[in-house]
């Protein structure tokens, strides 16, 4: 019997294989989490950070889409998106005093540093299947960035789907 569930294997699986990145940004905080993301990205419960946080990346198992059919005789295949969350709040001190309206230049930098997490996740098609845990399916960006969450909270949020599959025996 397997020590843990299939999707939290793969998500400590890309967790392991986002710390070897080499990305722009070098200083974040990586976390495997149960964060409350919506999908519809317009409850913000659950995105917003304080102020005094760092840029974060979450790994998170989104618990509403996961799909299991039978493979074989034997096993089962479990499709499994995970959510990839790249989120940071910015102080006054990034805003422009008249508009309000955070400094281009710090959304470019992470603009950047989504796109080079999003080509890094779409490597792991050529990882094997051991070393993730899982089957890699596709990899999509959902949100680059949340406009409103830059409005409203003074915050970036992007967010990168990978979908999995995982094949689990019966017995």
């Amino acid at each position: 019997m397997a020590s843990q569930a299939a999707a939290v294997d793969i998500a400590e699986g890309i967790k392991d294989k986002i710390a070897s990145f080499d990305l722009s940004e070098e200083d974040y905080t990586l976390e495997r989490s149960y964060a409350d993301w919506d999908l519809e990205l317009k409850d913000m419960d659950g995105f917003e950070l304080s102020d005094d946080e760092k840029l974060r990346v979450d790994v998170v198992i989104h618990t509403t889409q996961q799909e299991a059919e039978l493979a074989t005789r034997g096993t089962v295949q479990f499709n499994v998106p995970l959510d990839v969350a790249i989120r940071r709040k910015f102080g006054r001190d990034k805003q422009d005093e008249t508009t309000g309206r955070i400094a281009v230049e710090y959304i470019d930098q992470l603009m950047l540093f989504t796109q080079e997490m999003h080509l890094e996740l779409t490597k792991l098609r050529m990882v094997s299947e051991e070393e993730l845990r899982g089957i890699w399916q596709s990899t999509t960006l959902l949100a680059n960035p949340v406009r409103q969450h830059l409005r409203e909270l003074r915050q970036f949020t992007s967010i990168i789907r990978i979908l999995f599959r995982a094949d689990v025996a019966l017995g």
